[in-house]
């Protein structure tokens, strides 16, 4: 929801601090916008609700807002209400104070609302009076005047109200509450005990609002002998239907339950929470015992399309396996557009991702189905008509299923995630659509799985052609291996459940303040979730040879994924934040290691290329100017004793080692 950015009138140090109270500050990035100086200058928290609301709401604000009505609220308004009632009873107190706001926006903009209608329009302040009035003359127990004459006077809607008479009579909170309902049938005209009982609700709980209005009632005894009158099966009017007779026990168990003290919606959501657990239970029980199966108890590999109830190479098909291709626009890799910065990325995206496909047809273990989901973004070459008439070319050649997810929300976390709900194996190879799989992948990863149930991922390593040659050697291992940088490619076999069980690919990496995802850091931070989620013993296992074939395009632009770097683990150490807590003096070694290692490899590069020295303007600055307390004015001495022929050499200096 964007809004334009005028900087009329705005100082040098922003708007942020600009009256109001003095302890609020706008986030980060916003204290410049003068759209919220109404905000900045609100005196309290609510007014400041107030204020957001009005601007959201008004012309020139969300196109979103300004078009609801009253009606139109009324959804998230009982779905806010609910979430909060869950964040309650399962004593989620964070939780409680997200939900407690998202009621109160539901309210303040129920009345911004109203005050816009034409005929019959009222404020917040209306509201909030309206409702002070009403607390005061239902308390008369509470607001005595202080002479000691009777309190009464007007109530909360005009009418009249005997405070001292119903006083008098509230030694108890039972008492009281009995004394809200006299008053409250008194001030609306009520002549029925179902009068303002909305019809609107639930069937349970207008059930037990109905038993609770006759419990409270002078009039109790007889009106429960008409409920009973009703509901025993011993009258003509009793229940005919076997429809009716289950909605009579229900009403008997209402009252049994309000009789007890039990509220009976309460207790039915907590009991199903324990229901819910238990089944969640049962599945994943399932699941460890005969591969995945689906939420009917059917194994998953007897739902595929082809009616397949194996894997069609032979394999067990608790064993077998769907491939997930995710397509990630050049522009995502890039950060240039759809070609990079010099306007050449090699090969097409379109045949990239055929090449993919193919890649995944030729594994000596042949997978159940072969799964590719559309990023959504404008690239026309993602998924367009020849990649398509292509990819079902290869699936009418082939024994295998192939089938096509078109996406539009331009996220490749949200579309990983959308593949993989579409599985129905007990396997999934998560293959990114710039990566060629050689054909030995899933016989070399699949026993690292199968064979250790600490393991949550598997792959190997990946060798780039292209604008380079040579091996990446990512090394795996356990969840404090990964938090300083990745360790296992994106490219990767997972187990099913345990995508299901950590959450699936974090699709908020997308939305990051400088584009987090732009450089593939959504499967880094999955594989956190997959070892925070694992156990103890949980670790990402890397076979120790190449697997992967990887282009480097000439487009790539490798400053954009340092500052997309940059955003990601920002990203991720705020969802890890406990993660990294735990292990912070292990994270800072590592990064410091590896820091070390690169200057060391710089050093020894400028030792080898003395001209460096001359025609590269970063190592001109960092000889001239070299980093203080990281070792980098060591390295400059050491490169100009070289220089003046002293006989010592970075060579000799131990890789990683800082000074």
């Amino acid at each position: 929801m964007a809004h334009d950015i005028s900087e009329t009138g705005i100082g040098e140090s922003g708007i942020g601090g600009a009256g109001g109270s003095s302890d609020y500050r706008l986030p980060e990035g916003f204290e410049r916008c003068s759209k919220l100086r109404p905000v900045t200058a609100a005196r309290t928290a609510l007014d400041r609700v107030r204020a957001i609301v009005d601007i959201l709401y008004s012309p020139g604000g969300c196109p979103w807002d300004g078009e609801q009505t009253n009606r139109s609220l009324l959804k998230p308004l009982l779905e806010e209400t609910y979430e909060y009632v869950d964040a309650v009873e399962t004593g989620d107190r964070d939780n409680m104070r997200e939900e407690l706001g998202d009621m109160l926006l539901q309210s303040v903009f129920q009345a911004r609302v109203c005050e816009s209608d034409a005929d019959d329009p009222f404020d917040i302040d209306e509201v909030a009076d309206r409702l002070v009035d009403k607390l005061i003359t239902r308390h008369p127990h509470v607001f005595a005047p202080d002479d000691g004459t009777e309190a009464g006077g007007t109530g909360a809607d005009g009418t009249g109200v005997d405070g001292a008479s119903e006083s008098s009579r509230t030694d108890s909170p039972q008492e009281v509450l009995a004394l809200w309902e006299r008053m409250k049938q008194r001030e609306k005209h009520r002549r029925s005990v179902l009068d303002g009982i909305s019809r609107a609700q639930g069937a349970l709980p207008r059930t037990a609002k109905i038993m609770s209005r006759i419990a409270k009632s002078k009039h109790a005894e007889d009106l429960f002998a008409v409920v009973d009158r009703m509901t025993d099966g011993m009258t003509e009017a009793a229940a005919t239907t076997k429809s009716d007779a289950y909605a009579d026990e229900i009403i008997a168990a209402v009252r049994r339950a309000q009789h007890d003290g039990v509220d009976v919606e309460s207790a039915l959501r907590n009991r199903l929470r324990d229901v819910e657990a238990a089944i969640t239970e049962t599945e994943l029980t399932w699941s460890e015992r005969d591969g995945h199966r689906d939420g009917y108890g059917e194994t998953a590999t007897g739902r595929t399309g082809s009616g397949r109830t194996g894997n069609a190479g032979g394999h067990d098909a608790r064993e077998a396996v769907t491939v997930v291709i995710a397509t990630r626009s050049v522009e995502d890799k890039a950060g240039n557009g759809a070609n990079g910065a010099d306007g050449h990325d090699g090969r097409s995206h379109g045949s990239a991702l055929v090449s993919a496909v193919e890649s995944a047809l030729r594994q000596t273990i042949r997978p159940e189905a072969v799964i590719v989901t559309d990023d959504g973004s404008a690239d026309p070459e993602t998924i367009g008509r020849e990649t398509t008439d292509a990819i079902n070319e290869l699936s009418r050649r082939g024994e295998t299923d192939i089938r096509i997810i078109r996406r539009t929300d331009a996220n490749v976390a949200a579309a990983l995630n959308a593949g993989i709900a579409a599985a129905t194996t007990p396997f999934v190879l998560v293959l990114d659509g710039h990566d060629l799989l050689r054909p030995d992948f899933l016989a070399s990863t699949l026993p690292l799985l199968c064979d250790d149930d600490t393991a949550v991922a598997a792959s190997g390593w990946i060798s780039c052609f292209g604008l380079m040659d040579g091996e990446l050697r990512p090394a795996g291992g356990a969840l404090a291996d990964f938090l300083a940088y990745d360790r296992c490619p994106g490219t990767c076999l997972i187990r099913w459940d345990d995508w299901l069980r950590c959450g699936g690919y974090d699709d908020g990496m997308e939305s990051s303040e400088t584009n987090a995802s732009s450089g593939g850091f959504e499967g880094w931070e999955f594989h956190l979730r997959l070892l925070e989620h694992g156990g103890p013993h949980a670790h990402v296992a890397v076979a120790e040879r190449p697997l992967i074939d990887h282009e480097v395009l000439p487009g790539e632009s490798y400053a954009a994924y340092a500052r997309s770097r940059t955003a990601a683990l920002k990203h991720i150490v705020e969802r890890h934040r406990e993660s990294y807590a735990e292990n912070a003096d292990r994270v800072v070694a590592d990064l410091d290691a590896l820091a070390g290692e690169r200057l060391h490899l710089w050093e020894n590069a400028v030792q080898t290329h003395p001209e460096l020295r001359q025609h590269s303007m970063l190592t001109r600055e960092c000889l001239e100017h070299p980093g203080y307390g990281d070792g980098g004015v060591e390295a400059a001495a050491r490169i100009n004793r070289a220089r003046c022929s002293v006989p010592y050499y970075a060579a000799d200096v131990p890789s990683g080692k800082v000074f």
